[in-house]
């Protein structure tokens, strides 16, 4: 039904159409124009005009100046044209777009079409199957509910799936593509893009630029493309091929698969079992934990297999191959290849050796031509040169088809000149320092001010809360302060000029009185402005939709950081996101003499990947017992209580370094079923007087470090470190490094046949290395010691337990070394290069059994 057809004359005039289909269209001044039912036509013409369609599919064109258009109910089709207009679709299937202008569209609830033309526009999908497109200037994209289709157009976009299963393109330009939730496809196009897979298995493209790709959660599917890349599985069992140009390739924890392609790339596997393929060019592929397959093929490849059992195939090219630990397979392929032996445990078996080809053979680490003998094999190793320690059954590497006659010092090299550093290349990329400073502190600075370091703060007391930063920036000022509730607060924050925020006595009260946070307005000398959040609970602040998604709002890598001021925060904490909670003391290992502390009184418990504790105190403990993959627990202070880290299936990439754990009654550090664990630098003062008081329990660890830790045990209590094996003979505990501990037990510590400072207890091992660790004070009586190996314990070959530079006190009546097994399961153990007390050799009197155990001195 035709109804009304109207020019208006009146400037800011509020006009209303009928129930039928009307056309209006506004004079030269700012009118508000009502559509109502029917479907209408509504045009603004010059001036700030608001028009609402109401019920029918309407047409909305809001002209020149900034006009804000609501479309209503119906399928509408709205338009800002010229000006920075804001359109809001509502509901139905609208089409939107924004024309010239900086311009704010948002969806509604049905499946609409979004497109911003030029300008620098923001655009919101809300409901719906929505697609949504930028234009040629820099744009915000967010998608909504529904499987969106985003397009970020020219210009460098900043584009955001949200729920849902996307397709995102970044076309042209330096996009930022964040997947978040949903198994969502990411492709970048042209430009050096980054992207954020998000949750779900993710299908990420990068283009002809040099990209930066993180899979995150789940199954993951990443294509590099041309340029040089750097890839990040996350977790999950991942499926990479990097493309051409020189490539850094991280797969993270799960079980990845890898191709290099084109270009010198640098791969590393890190935890699992991982294929890894390096394709043409000069690559270095390391396979981390798990049972690895390294391919070189094209090139001069450099293949470090680390800890497992691995494969590894040069290919052509002269290539370099490292077993490093385990029980390892190397095969050099076409080429004058290097087979690099270290002492590491384990042992190496080479398919192709052949000095004709000018192979070659290296030894790294400690291992010298001096501390080897090669002898022609037996059995089924006749046909073979077997290389083993010199005066020890312990074997090194197993050459197939070699003649010893074909192995002299002269195929072994000259020198080390020219042998590549395996340190640099040794460690997990993920083995960072545990000072949360060491990312790059100016990652993501814009003019637009930040947090540095976080994304959110926390404070319920007042006092300096965090530090914002802005680039090119040399002051700033508070602009408004404003509560959840919307109500503004005068003088609740304070801001220097070089971005220190400090909340005042006032802002605590707001806190208290008013509302769950506070959001700060900033402005920088330049003009420039932006918000950030405080909240006044820990457990709000978790809840912030910031946490959890692929987005970074902060300066310095702060993605889902949570800034927590020093106070008292009373709270229990149940971790269900990936998320860093970083104390008033992040990045100063746990020690009584630092600064205020945030101390948390109430239990927090841990049930997601990628959860680090940095800087705080305990009162309560922290529960990790059903935590995810990586979890990070550094630099704190535990008062009386303990932490648990016992999952029912196993977890990798588990860190806890630099905490001190005072009065510590039972357990201070507990541990099961884990792999890649480091627990590295922590101070323990174990008071109780139990059995089981012991310092550090590790069961059923794989590819593990406890390292450098200092540990303080009571008498009448229990170990320094116990380690558990598990009493199935085809699975040991494998991998195990115990170096540079210092325990010390009190006068008359540790109990017979039960605890030691080292104690073995129960089941069996495979490359377990105890070196460097200074222990003394166990010496309760004379059926324990330093070193005590319990029964039930199975060591049925010495060369399965390593021990190496260790000082032992043999404090009377206790010994250096006490063997509770029987003989038929530890006949004879490895005691010499150890010490009974620093530059003293441990001798026979340092050591007993309770039965028949050979102890070796040489």
């Amino acid at each position: 039904m035709v109804g009304l057809n109207v020019v208006l004359t009146e400037d800011d005039t509020l006009f209303s159409g009928t129930e039928a289909d009307d056309t209006i269209v506004g004079s030269a001044g700012s009118e508000t124009i009502f559509g109502l039912a029917g479907n209408d036509i509504l045009a603004g013409a010059p001036g700030e005009d608001v028009l609402f369609g109401n019920e029918g599919n309407d047409s909305l064109f809001g002209g020149k100046d900034n006009d804000t258009l609501f479309g209503g109910a119906g399928n509408d089709y709205l338009s800002g044209d010229d000006g920075d207009d804001v359109i809001f679709g509502e509901s139905g299937q609208n089409t939107i777009v924004g024309a010239q202008g900086d311009d704010s569209l948002v969806g509604g609830t049905g499946d609409d079409i979004i497109r911003g033309i030029e300008g620098n526009d923001t655009i919101v999908g809300t409901g719906g199957n929505n697609v949504l497109a930028g234009g040629p200037d820099e744009d915000i994209i967010v998608g909504g509910l529904g499987n969106d289709t985003i397009l970020g157009g020219l210009g460098d976009d900043q584009v955001r799936g949200s729920d849902g299963n996307d397709l995102i393109y970044g076309q042209q330009g330096n996009t930022i593509l964040a997947g978040n939730r949903g198994d969502d496809t990411l492709i970048g196009e042209d430009g050096d893009d980054t992207m954020f897979g998000g949750r779900g298995s993710d299908i990420l493209v990068g283009g002809p630029g040099d990209d930066s790709l993180f899979g995150d959660d789940g199954n993951d599917t990443i294509f590099g493309n041309a340029g040089d890349d750097t890839i990040v599985g996350g977790s999950g069992a991942n499926l990479i091929y990097a493309g051409r140009g020189n490539d850094l390739v991280i797969g993270s924890e799960g079980r990845n698969t890898m191709f290099g392609d084109d270009g010198d790339d640098t791969i590393f596997g890190n935890a699992d079992d991982d294929t890894i393929a390096g394709g043409d060019g000069n690559d270095v592929t390391q396979g981390g934990q798990g049972d690895d397959f390294l391919f070189g093929n094209q090139g001069d490849d450099t293949l470090f297999g680390d800890r497992g059992n691995d494969f590894l195939a040069g290919g052509q090219g002269n290539d370099y191959l490292v077993g490093s630990q385990g029980n390892n397979t190397l095969h050099g392929g076409g080429g004058a290849d290097n087979f690099v032996l270290i002492d590491k445990p384990g042992l190496d078996i080479i398919l192709d050796f052949n000095s004709a080809e000018d192979d070659r053979l290296l030894l790294g680490g400690l291992l010298t031509f001096e501390d080897i003998e090669i002898n022609q094999g037996t059995g089924v190793n006749v046909n073979d040169a077997v290389i083993t320690r010199r005066d020890s059954d312990s074997v090194i590497a197993i050459l197939r088809g070699v003649p010893i006659s074909n192995i002299t010092e002269g195929v072994f090299a000259p020198d080390f000149a020219d042998l590549p550093d395996f340190d640099d290349i040794e460690d997990d990329p993920g083995d960072d320092d545990d000072d949360e400073e060491d990312a790059d502190p100016d990652a993501n600075l814009t003019t637009t001010p930040q947090l540095r370091g976080a994304e959110l703060l926390v404070a319920n007391s007042a006092g300096e809360v965090g530090q914002v930063a802005a680039e090119d920036a040399e002051g700033f000022s508070i602009t408004g302060v404003e509560t959840n509730d919307g109500e503004s607060l005068e003088d609740a924050i304070t801001i220097e000029s070089d971005g220190t925020i400090t909340l005042t006595s006032g802002g605590v009260s707001a806190l208290e009185d008013n509302g769950t946070y506070l959001d700060i307005s900033i402005e920088t000398d330049a003009g420039d402005s932006g918000t950030v959040r405080l909240y006044g609970r820990i457990v709000d602040a978790l809840e912030d939709e910031e946490i959890g998604n692929s987005d970074d709002v902060s300066v310095g890598n702060g993605q889902d950081t949570i800034r927590i001021a020093a106070g008292t925060y009373s709270d229990a904490l149940n971790l269900t996101e990936s998320v860093t909670l970083l104390g008033a003391n992040a990045g100063t290992a746990g020690d009584d003499s630092r600064g205020d502390e945030s101390e948390i009184t109430a239990t927090v418990e841990v049930n997601a990947n990628n959860v680090t504790l940095d800087g705080l105190s305990f009162t309560e403990g922290v529960d990790g017992d059903n935590t995810g993959n990586n979890l990070r627990i550094v630099n704190n202070i535990f008062e009386g209580v303990g932490l648990s880290v016992r999952p029912d299936e196993r977890r990798t990439g588990v860190r806890i370094a630099n905490n001190q754990f005072n009065d510590i009654e039972g357990v201070g550090i507990s541990l099961s079923t884990l792999s890649d664990a480091t627990v590295r630098g922590n101070v323990v003062n174990a008071i109780g007087t139990e059995a089981d008081s012991d310092a550090i329990v590790a069961d059923l660890l794989i590819g593990s470090t406890l390292s450098d830790n200092t540990l303080n045990v009571a008498a009448g209590g229990g170990s320094g470190i116990q380690l558990s094996g598990t009493e199935d003979a085809e699975t040991p505990l494998e991998d195990i490094t115990v170096s540079g501990n210092t325990i010390n037990g009190e006068s008359d510590a540790g109990r017979g046949r039960t605890d030691g400072g080292i104690t073995l207890r129960t089941g069996n091992f495979q490359n377990l290395l105890i070196e460097e660790n200074t222990v003394s004070g166990f010496s309760a009586d004379n059926l324990t010691g330093s070193l005590l190996v319990t029964a039930g314990t199975q060591i049925p070959d010495p060369d399965q337990v390593q021990l190496l530079d260790n000082v032992f006190a043999a404090e009377s009546p206790g010994f250096s070394v006490y063997v509770a097994a029987t003989t038929a399961d530890v006949p004879s153990l490895q005691v010499g290069d150890n010490f009974s007390e620093a530059e003293t050799d441990l001798v026979a009197d340092n050591v007993a059994a309770v039965e028949n155990t050979e102890f070796l001195f040489s």
